[in-house]
């Protein structure tokens, strides 16, 4: 994502999930791949999905709440 190639980063952070799929940085991740392509409704759900696995996350309801607005 530093060199803004972000297909490649979104495919390789797909593919984290696939792997991982209780693990909320990886969607967390995935989502900010996602925001910083500009596609927030695939930001959304992850970052929802994040959640989901730790409601805890400030970072997640932070982003949340910057896509909702």
């Amino acid at each position: 994502m530093y060199n803004k190639k972000y297909d490649q980063a979104i495919a390789i952070l797909s593919l984290n999930t696939e792997f991982y799929p209780e693990s909320s940085n990886c969607y967390d991740s995935l989502g900010e791949a996602y925001m910083n392509s500009g596609r927030k409704e695939l930001a959304i759900e992850n970052y929802k999905k994040v959640l989901e696995l730790n409601p805890a996350s400030q970072n997640a309801k932070d982003k949340l709440d910057k896509l909702s607005k």
